[in-house]
């Protein structure tokens, strides 16, 4: 068993911050991470997660763990994404706040010709086909593959 040191009183002169104590070291240097910074590493966490359920689908072919594994990291996916987009929001806000306003510019003026040209254009079907959309799985694999490398001599390498 591991035992804990104890030191003697008069040897530490200036103990850590009452923050110190309560806080583990790995949650301090956390701390110093910036927030975006903070949503960046999540979101890389997350794509790191979907490359490996996708390579949990192509090793065992057991598409039910993999499906829910994608399915889970979108989740999440969308979740940091929505956090990112907020925290942006609201530095632009705050940044907007604390700079002076910039000076007006004046208004552009729009001038128009009085001499228009007309020309018959033929009649072309505009209509686009009718397609149902991708199914989740669908969508899921190809986010999922789109994260790995694409083999250069063996395509079957990908299924």
């Amino acid at each position: 068993m591991l035992m804990k040191r104890e030191h003697p009183a008069d040897t530490l002169h200036a103990g850590p911050s009452k923050r110190a104590k309560a806080e583990p070291a790995s949650s301090l240097m956390w701390s110093s991470i910036p927030p975006l910074a903070k949503l960046t590493l999540a979101f890389s966490t997350v794509l790191s997660h979907q490359a490996k359920a996708l390579d949990v689908l192509q090793a065992t072919r057991e598409w039910d763990v993999a499906r829910n594994l994608l399915l889970k990291t979108e989740v999440t996916r969308k979740y940091i994404a929505k956090e990112r987009q907020r925290y942006i929001v609201a530095m632009n806000a705050l940044r907007g706040a604390l700079e002076p306003p910039a000076p007006k510019r004046s208004a552009k003026s729009v001038r128009f010709s009085p001499v228009a040209t007309v020309c018959v254009a033929p009649d072309v079907d505009r209509s686009s086909p009718v397609t149902e959309p991708p199914s989740m799985e669908e969508l899921l694999v190809i986010k999922a593959v789109g994260l790995r490398g694409i083999p250069r001599q063996n395509f079957s390498e990908l299924w």
